[in-house]
């Protein structure tokens, strides 16, 4: 059964930076999340997308044909920015994980009932543990 997966950023620069420190578990998830409807908010489009990244001809090339293939949607994050923002601001008064801005507007993401996620790849677990224990998201690792 085809499952949506929500992929954060840290995904990225595990399967193609060889210095970082979750390189073995991406390439674990890659062959996991095969097969399935992978979504990737623009935000975290913007943080893989960047200088150092680019540079990096393989995943360049990678991320490209994924993208145009039509095997990744793109999640537009308009509706979530302001609520997300709201939260950043409001970190140091809460109990909301100290999140950036990023992981602020994928919880928001994540908590939105028209937005089918069944699963959630990220390295930060601690940060979406709530908000996908509440709405029967499976982390991966």
């Amino acid at each position: 059964m085809e499952k949506y997966i929500l992929i954060d950023s840290c995904y990225w620069f595990g399967l193609f930076d060889i210095k970082d420190q979750y390189k073995n578990y991406s390439n674990e998830v890659k062959d996991i999340i095969k097969g399935h409807k992978l979504i990737i908010p623009y935000p975290s489009l913007y943080e893989v997308l960047n200088s150092k990244f680019i540079k990096n001809k393989i995943a360049l090339n990678t991320i490209e044909s994924l993208i145009k293939s039509g095997e990744i949607l793109l999640l537009e994050d308009e509706e979530y920015r302001q609520n997300a923002l709201e939260n950043t601001y409001s970190i140091y008064r809460t109990q909301l994980p100290q999140i950036s801005f990023v992981d602020s507007i994928i919880r928001e993401i994540l908590s939105d009932p028209k937005i089918r996620i069944d699963v959630l790849v990220t390295y930060n677990e601690k940060d979406f543990k709530d908000v996908c224990d509440r709405y029967k998201i499976t982390i991966l690792p």
